[in-house]
């Protein structure tokens, strides 16, 4: 169905934001009131991240404070509806330079669900769990 390609395609242009490391760019794919839950191997980053002011603090972080970021082999699963909302499953890595930690790198296990608001899809919840992740300064801990 179209609402379908739109999420796939939301989806594919989020991942591309990541990159660019633009908060406001990134912020605005998310409704008002998201959420966002980072769980696993997050240090100083893990916790629960509700509406704007919340993300934004966390997208200042990460991807803003990166020097460079790079997101790679990136796979999904199924992209099923329920109950209103598309879920994206998916799984990536990432690698980059940061001042606090120096070099990092990991891997992401997501799901972001989307909802239709304003004749757009915007991430509604977001539950990223970091499976692994690597640095280069002795007790990196993150902000």
């Amino acid at each position: 169905p179209v609402a379908y390609e739109q999420v796939v395609s939301a989806y594919a242009s989020r991942l591309l934001l990541y990159d660019s490391r633009s908060v406001s760019a990134l912020l605005s794919g998310y409704e008002s009131n998201a959420t966002v839950e980072l769980t696993g191997n997050a240090p100083g980053l893990a916790g629960n991240y509700s509406g704007s002011n919340d993300i934004s603090q966390l997208l200042r972080y990460f991807p803003g404070d990166m020097v460079n970021l790079t997101l790679s082999n990136e796979s999904q699963g199924p992209i099923v509806s329920q109950g209103g909302y598309w879920v994206v499953n998916s799984t990536f890595d990432f690698a980059g330079y940061s001042t606090i930690d120096g070099n990092i790198s990991g891997t992401i296990a997501a799901q972001d669900s989307y909802a239709y608001v304003g004749n757009t899809w915007l991430i509604a919840r977001k539950a990223w769990n970091v499976l692994t992740f690597r640095c280069q300064f002795p007790g990196c801990l993150g902000p």
